[in-house]
This record gives structure tokens, sequence and C-alpha cells, in this order.
């Protein structure tokens, strides 16, 4: 079973202090980004062009993804570039569904990959390229 701190924002807002406190002193950074439904091929391609433009400045990523046409979460991880990824639990029947995903690198740029993420939602624009 996947845990989850109780409130979701407020672990979002202490990875955010984390990235200042190891900016500071280990150059690390720690982002959370946030989306809703996602199509799972656009997904697919975020996070292949993410490990292959910029895999070497990030050392791990964990997300729990909603997909759409998908009962199951999607889990995921990656060390460096080497992506493993699976079916997860079904989505509890009271759970807020969403797409979350904790990425720990150096020079990340929050507010692209963010908006790049929430390109794959299902409501986004598909013309848009995943760039």
């Amino acid at each position: 079973s996947l845990l989850r701190p109780p409130d979701e924002r407020s672990r979002c807002a202490t990875a955010g202090a984390f990235a200042s406190a190891g900016a500071q002193r280990h150059s690390l950074q720690t982002v959370c980004v946030r989306a809703r439904e996602l199509r799972l091929e656009a997904f697919n391609r975020w996070v292949a062009q993410l490990l292959q433009e910029h895999g070497e400045h990030l050392l791990r990523m964990k997300g729990i993804l909603w997909v759409e046409g998908y009962s199951d979460k999607f889990v995921f991880h990656t060390v460096h570039m080497l992506f493993e990824g699976s079916a997860g639990d079904a989505w509890g029947s009271h759970e807020v569904r969403s797409s979350r995903v904790v990425i720990i690198g150096r020079r990340i740029n929050a507010l692209d990959l963010t908006r790049t993420f929430q390109l794959c939602e299902v409501l986004a624009d598909p013309s848009h390229n995943i760039t």
C-alpha cells in the first residue's frame, strides 16, 4: 500500500522548503508537480524527454498518477535515467484522484516542469507540444 501524508499541500510546501535549504548547501532541489487526470501517451513522452534531456541532473523521481482509462493508480520511480513503473492499488472510493510527482535533482526549473507536466492532462489541449 502507498503511504500518503495527511495533507498533500503541506508535503509540497515542505518539499519547497527543502529545495531552498538544499540549494544553499548541496545545490540539490526538490520539486513537487501536480496535475489532474493524465493521457498516458503524453506522460510517456514527457518523462522520456525529461530523462533524455536532463537525466544527468535528475537523481530521483517518484510519482503516483491518475491515468485516463485505468481504475488503478500508476506508480513509478526513476533513479538517474532508469525508469520503472507499474499499476498500483485501485483508487479508493473516497480518495481524491490526482497526479503528483516529486523530483530531486540539480538545476531544476520548477515552473517549466509544472507547465509541461500539466500539458499531459486529459483536459489540456493535445495540439500543444510537450517541450
